[in-house]
């Protein structure tokens, strides 16, 4: 039996509240093959991107369940700061709230960061 990404909840919940932000947006995929995890596109990228349907600015979140001990990864962590320092729209979507990079919990950072 295949073990669902605790994530996966939080997915379609994610893309209705950008809906009503006025994005457009839609879930990354990843894909598994086998035993082996393969990424499509590049490590690091974010589970929904989107863009804003007005002004065109693009829209990259990371969903994490709070109720897991999974981190942000340092590849997603450096992907995220670089597209929010040049204006996209970034946030870390879980099922307790959706929070900037500056609000991010201390348990959800990757390993080492402040």
């Amino acid at each position: 039996m295949r073990r669902q990404n605790p994530e996966t909840k939080l997915y379609k919940k994610a893309i209705q509240i950008a809906a009503l932000a006025g994005f457009k947006a839609w879930r990354e995929n990843t894909g598994v093959r086998n035993q082996g995890r393969y990424v499509f596109g590049f490590k690091g990228k974010p589970d929904i991107v989107g863009h804003h349907l007005r002004t065109g600015q693009a829209l990259y979140w990371e969903c994490k369940d709070e109720s897991t001990d999974r981190r942000i990864t340092k590849e997603q962590w450096l992907f995220m700061y670089d597209a929010d320092r040049e204006g996209c729209h970034v946030r870390v979507f879980t099922d307790k709230g959706i929070y900037a990079l500056d609000e991010v919990p201390a348990k959800l950072l990757p390993r080492g960061a402040k």
